[in-house]
């Protein structure tokens, strides 16, 4: 059935019912994801897409994922999570962390676990905060 595979989305069958045929993704990564119509930066006056990013590890907010959304997007926000696995001047360090947890009384047994979770705490409450602050429609 090449003909049917040619057909575009929401064609009839032969038996006359609607069928869902793929269709390639737009070049555009904002529409292919669920932009509303007009483009991801509003520009049919619609409300731009708000998009929450993320960071990892050793990035931030100036990364060159954070700059792509950026540039593609009207609404981005990355909220700095201060983290790093090495770097102590950073508030969410793993290092900082594993410092603070072995001046804590802890274990010894207990100082990477601990370390682990209070820089994945703190990396959550400044996610938390984003999210009630800046109310993304997508988080990634």
């Amino acid at each position: 059935r090449d003909a049917d595979a040619a057909a575009p989305r929401g064609a009839a069958d032969d038996a006359g019912g609607a069928r869902d045929v793929p269709t390639r993704a737009a070049e555009d990564p904002a529409s292919a994801c669920g932009a509303p119509a007009g483009g991801p930066r509003g520009d049919a006056g619609l409300r731009p897409l708000r998009v929450l990013f993320m960071h990892g590890l050793e990035s931030g907010p100036l990364g060159s994922k954070a700059q792509y959304l950026s540039g593609r997007f009207q609404a981005v926000e990355t909220p700095d999570m201060q983290m790093s696995l090495w770097r102590i001047d950073r508030r969410n360090s793993l290092t900082r962390s594993l410092l603070r947890t072995v001046v804590s009384g802890l274990w010894p047994s207990q100082w990477v676990a601990g370390a682990m979770t209070e820089s994945l705490a703190g990396c959550l409450e400044v996610q938390r905060a984003a999210v009630a602050d800046f109310r993304p429609d997508v988080v990634v």
